[in-house]
Order: structure tokens, then C-alpha cells, then sequence
């Protein structure tokens, strides 16, 4: 039951922080070139997905190594 409740919560938020994605993009597209509206909404996404998920856990190691002022490409294992 708890893993349905989920799914269920799952799917409405990414519907509405998708349309509102959408709407982010168009709307301040001429002012947010790098798109930094929608990566926060992505973030948000991301941390309902992984947060709320019965039986998972995140951890993140390393923070304190990573330079804002570079690129990386993160890998999930």
C-alpha cells in the first residue's frame, strides 16, 4: 500500500513540476540563459523522488571537494 501511495504522489508531482518546468523554460528563457529555474525544479523533483522512497537512502560524500566553478558528471550507483 505504502509503495502505490508513492507512485501515486510520484506521478503528480512530476506532472506539475514538469508543466511548471515548461512554463519556467518559455517564460524566463530571455532572462535565464543557464536555465537555473528549471535545474531548481529539477533538484526538487529529484529530492521527492529520493527522499520520500520507502526502503531507500541517500548519501552524499564529498561535498566539501567539489568546486562550484567547475563542471562534473555525477554518477549514481
Amino acid at each position: 500500500m505504502l509503495s502505490i501511495i508513492y507512485y501515486i504522489v510520484v506521478a503528480t508531482c512530476w506532472f506539475v513540476l514538469y508543466v511548471a518546468s515548461f512554463i519556467a523554460l518559455v517564460v524566463c528563457y530571455p532572462f535565464d540563459k543557464k536555465r537555473v529555474v528549471v535545474h531548481k525544479l529539477s533538484e526538487w523533483l529529484t529530492d521527492i523522488v529520493f527522499v520520500f522512497a520507502p526502503g531507500m537512502r541517500r548519501d552524499v560524500i564529498g561535498m566539501e571537494n567539489i568546486d562550484p566553478k567547475k563542471t562534473y558528471v555525477m554518477v549514481l550507483n
